[in-house]
């Protein structure tokens, strides 16, 4: 009896599988990116993206991701965050990240898509290891250098120089940072890099400068900001300009003026005109 009933729940069983196996590979392929950043003032992000593959991949718009943080076999959610109209994502990790080494002296996080009726579901693991930029500005005689120490942090608290990493320098414009130069640390961690001395600053001279260590693979993105003032000063061009406040009209409205009033008198003294021509006619 036990055998015959088998007999008919195995293919039913059988049937579902496959039915499930069937609707999942129906589902539409979605893609997850993740980096981590850590800003000049130490404020820390994991940042990234993800895309749907309908004809083409496609941003997901709306979509919910959600942060866990790994310990080891366990994992605990820290948060969530939303997906922008570029599929886009940030979460500031406000905690102290310092107190998540694990025994190999990372951070270790996941970033997890859970899906929908049409999404398959995606997730992306990260692992970092915190560390720093110092920046310093040094001023010789005939020479101007940017030394910038790389530390990490050990699992006993301490810290020591990330060598053989390289550091780029820019300098902050307008629009998009402007790359100075490039230099590897030295075996303590250090690198040094001579300055330009003909690049434009504010008023004062002051150039913002910024640090970067750049998508690295086992630290992730680290930025460090500092301002010196070796840049040449500008000194803006001083425009007089008229405005409605100001003493002075602005000149279009004088010459507008003039012509009117010089109109108006013209009315007038060809209407006295023409009463005198009147007068006189009679």
């Amino acid at each position: 009896m036990k055998t015959s009933s088998f007999k008919y729940i195995f293919p039913v069983i059988l049937a579902l599988f496959v039915a499930g196996s069937a609707l999942g590979q129906g589902k539409n392929a979605s893609r997850l990116k993740v980096a981590y950043t850590q800003k000049s003032d130490n404020s820390r992000y994991l940042e990234g993206s993800i895309v749907v593959r309908v004809k083409r991949y496609e941003p997901l718009v709306n979509a919910r991701i959600e942060i866990l943080r790994i310990d080891n076999d366990t994992k605990e959610v820290i948060g969530n965050t939303i997906t922008n109209k570029m599929g886009e994502f940030s979460f500031e990790l406000e905690s102290a990240i310092e107190d998540w080494l694990n025994e190999n002296g990372e951070v270790e996080f996941s970033v997890a898509y859970s899906g929908n009726d049409t999404i398959r579901k995606a997730s992306r693991s990260i692992s970092i290891i915190p560390a720093y930029l110092h920046l310093d500005f040094i001023e010789t005689d005939d020479m101007t250098n940017v030394e910038v120490l790389a530390t990490r942090l050990n699992i006993d608290g301490t810290r020591e120089g990330i060598p053989s990493t390289k550091i780029d320098v820019y300098v902050k414009s307008l629009f998009n940072p402007l790359l100075v130069g490039s230099a590897t640390t030295d075996s303590l961690g250090m690198a040094r890099l001579e300055f330009p001395n003909d690049l434009p600053g504010d008023q004062e001279g002051d150039i913002a400068v910024l640090a970067k260590i750049n998508e690295d693979d086992n630290y992730g993105t680290i930025l460090k900001e500092g301002e010196v003032s070796w840049g040449i000063p500008y000194a803006p061009e001083e425009v007089e300009q008229r405005g409605l406040g100001d003493t002075d009209a602005p000149l279009w409205m004088v010459y507008t003026l003039i012509v009117l009033l010089s109109a108006v008198w013209f009315h007038y003294m060809y209407v006295i005109f023409m009463i005198i021509k009147i007068k006189m006619a009679r």
